[in-house]
């Protein structure tokens, strides 16, 4: 596996519905990224088997075993999934690829991110959150109706869903160089947010 990070390689998640039932593989995650819990058992996996952030990555939102593959807009992927506490809308970012020869430099990180959008998924329909270029790490409010987020090397506020985002802090990065493990990077470790 030749690998100090495991995680970094993908990890598998698997459901097992009883203590003495076959454990059902619903697929894997990448670096840091985190499962997602909705309401009633839902899951949103934020799926991938290449550790590099802007190649082969998928949402996959599961229920009882089985897993279905959020369709992208065209020639992009999706990642950073997000459950409202209410279970009813994900949140989740989609973003362009790159090519895998691309090195893992600061403009080519900086050029990927500028390609990721906020979108909402909710009963079926898909909408594109304007004003979120760049979009990472959707974190919603307890009572469903705000989402913080980061772009742009700073935190931001969608105050309501159907409102623009506002600048809360930044820089995140004090050299104004991002951190660079494979293009993903722990935003978990760089901000908190109770509402």
């Amino acid at each position: 596996m030749q690998s100090a990070s495991l995680a970094a390689d993908g990890m598998l998640v698997y459901e097992i519905r009883s203590p003495h039932a076959k454990p059902v593989k619903l697929g894997s995650t990448v670096g840091d990224a985190r499962v997602s819990v909705g309401s009633g058992g839902r899951l949103a996996l934020p799926g991938g088997v290449d550790r590099i952030a802007w190649v082969r990555k998928a949402v996959l939102t599961c229920s009882v075993g089985r897993c279905t593959t959020v369709r992208a807009p065209a020639g992009s992927l999706t990642l950073d999934p997000a459950w409202s506490p209410d279970g009813t809308t994900l949140a989740l970012v989609s973003a362009g690829t790159e090519s895998t020869d691309d090195a893992l430099v600061q403009p080519t990180l900086r050029r990927w991110y500028a390609t990721r959008r906020l979108w909402l998924l909710s009963a079926g329909s898909a909408r594109e959150v304007p004003g979120t270029m760049g979009a990472a790490a959707p974190t919603w409010s307890r009572d469903n109706t705000s989402l913080l987020f980061v772009a742009d090397d700073s935190v931001w506020l969608l105050p309501r869903l159907d409102k623009r985002p506002v600048r809360i802090a930044g820089p995140l990065f004090g050299s104004g160089a991002w951190p660079n493990d494979d293009g993903q990077i722990a935003w978990s470790g760089r901000f908190a947010w109770q509402s």
